[in-house]
């Protein structure tokens, strides 16, 4: 191999080896802290939101993204109760529930308490129902 080939081999692998240092000393420094996904939908996947834009439709239990919410006969199973740390259905008029057109409001303050945020009281509720929601069942700072 002539010397000039050697000499340009040379010059490129050192110039590699300085590259890849450099970006493994700014990987490594990086702010670690960064929170994935930085942006959450407002309602799980395939889910519908309703006219106002603060409440999500709950499926029926032929579509796609229900998880576990129905039992065999189609009817839902989760109810809301008051010892439950998470929301489930809006209140209605005359202290009923809105439960006719299944409506979930995940803006709802209730969320965020019981020392959790929002968003990982939310996974926790999407996970223990099966339910896939992009930007918080794969929320990483739980």
């Amino acid at each position: 191999m002539e010397l000039f080939y050697i000499i340009v081999t040379v010059i490129a692998i050192v110039f590699l080896i300085l590259i890849l240092t450099v970006i493994g000393i700014l990987m490594r420094y990086q702010n670690k802290s960064t929170v994935f996904p930085p942006v959450a939908n407002n309602c799980p996947d395939f889910w519908t939101i309703e006219k106002n834009g603060t409440k999500c439709k709950i499926p029926t239990s032929t579509q796609k993204n229900v998880g576990s919410l129905y039992n065999s006969n189609n009817s839902i199973k989760i109810k809301s109760e008051t010892s439950s740390a998470f929301p489930i259905y809006t209140p209605g008029t005359n202290g009923t529930l809105n439960i006719s057109p299944n409506i979930i409001d995940f803006k709802n303050e209730t969320w965020s308490s019981q020392g959790k945020t929002a968003v990982c009281a939310q996974k926790q509720w999407a996970d223990n129902w099966g339910i896939t929601w992009d930007g918080v069942t794969n929320y990483n700072s739980c």
